[in-house]
């Protein structure tokens, strides 16, 4: 089986996540997520995970468009959710 690297993608959208450029940021939204074939459970649970994010964060940014919503809504979890997934830790939460 080729080799992926699902904490290389997750860091992919986080950079553009930290970077603060929403158009940045949505073009790697829209960029395939290369999910291999036959993976073991837990790691294919992380790409769902990961898929998941990146829908809807596509979602918020169709809600932003439509006038529905100011902001991305949902961001802070996603960027969390993200940083796990790329292996950083999250801060500590006070």
């Amino acid at each position: 089986m080729e080799a992926y690297d699902l904490a290389g993608e997750a860091r992919r959208i986080l950079a553009a996540v930290e970077a603060g450029k929403l158009t940045d940021l949505e073009a790697e939204l829209y960029q395939p997520l290369r999910a291999p074939d036959g993976l073991p459970s837990e790691a294919a649970e992380r790409w769902e995970l990961l898929e998941a994010i990146a829908a809807e964060m596509r979602r918020a940014f169709r809600r932003m468009r439509l006038h529905a919503a100011t902001q991305l809504e949902g961001i802070e979890v996603n960027t969390r959710l993200l940083r796990h997934l790329a292996g950083n830790s999250p801060p500590a939460v006070t």
